[in-house]
């Protein structure tokens, strides 16, 4: 009887709601948050401040920099290469309470990192993809609605990045297998997102 009871309620109100969320996700949009390294990069600026002349310091700061941008644009060209499930828009992490407030405005970004007032998440279904871990530990991305809530299952709830292959290929081409770390990660997003999309045809 309990079995029973339970592919009612799956028929009933699960598959129906998968099927709805699907075709909202489709006509919606998927934001993806970017690393900012913000806070290392404020404290490396005003520890500058007092000592100016300290070489390691601006070389650490530059090279914070420049492997933010570099990883940010990896995960752009990864997603603008591979997905295509939905629209997707770009945005640093510390817009984070900025979107869950509701701002849906003039914090994303275009191709060149920086913010595009003409671009717009306004009265549209929203997935987010933010950078965390699942429950075992491992490294990748949390999918979440618009309230930074996972989605109750079947939605997809996490994407593993395999940071592992990414280390090895490192020793022989670095850029090559960033981008290849993140259009993999593009790949599996697309692939979770089509496989929901299954269960509620």
């Amino acid at each position: 009887m309990k079995q029973l009871i339970s592919i009612a309620f799956t028929l009933l109100f699960i598959l129906p709601n998968a099927f709805s969320q699907t075709q909202d996700l489709q006509k919606g949009v998927l934001i993806i948050f970017l690393q900012s390294n913000n806070n290392k990069i404020t404290a490396l600026e005003e520890v500058l401040k007092k000592s100016p002349g300290n070489k390691n310091l601006r070389r650490q700061l530059d090279y914070t920099r420049a492997e933010t941008k570099r990883t940010n644009e990896a995960v752009m060209r990864g997603f603008e290469e591979t997905y295509n499930f939905s629209e997707v828009l770009f945005t640093y992490d510390y817009h984070i309470k900025d979107l869950k407030a509701g701002k849906k405005t003039a914090i994303f970004l275009n191709k060149s990192l920086e913010i595009d007032k003409n671009l717009s998440a306004a009265g549209r279904f929203l997935v987010i993809l933010k950078n965390g871990t699942s429950i075992s530990g491992a490294e990748g991305y949390q999918i979440l609605n618009a309230e930074l809530t996972p989605f109750p299952e079947p939605f997809p709830q996490f994407v593993r990045l395999n940071t592992l292959s990414y280390l090895v290929n490192t020793i022989f081409a670095d850029d090559i297998a960033l981008g290849k770390l993140y259009g993999r990660l593009a790949k599996k997003v697309q692939k979770r997102f089509e496989g929901f999309a299954l269960r509620g045809r």
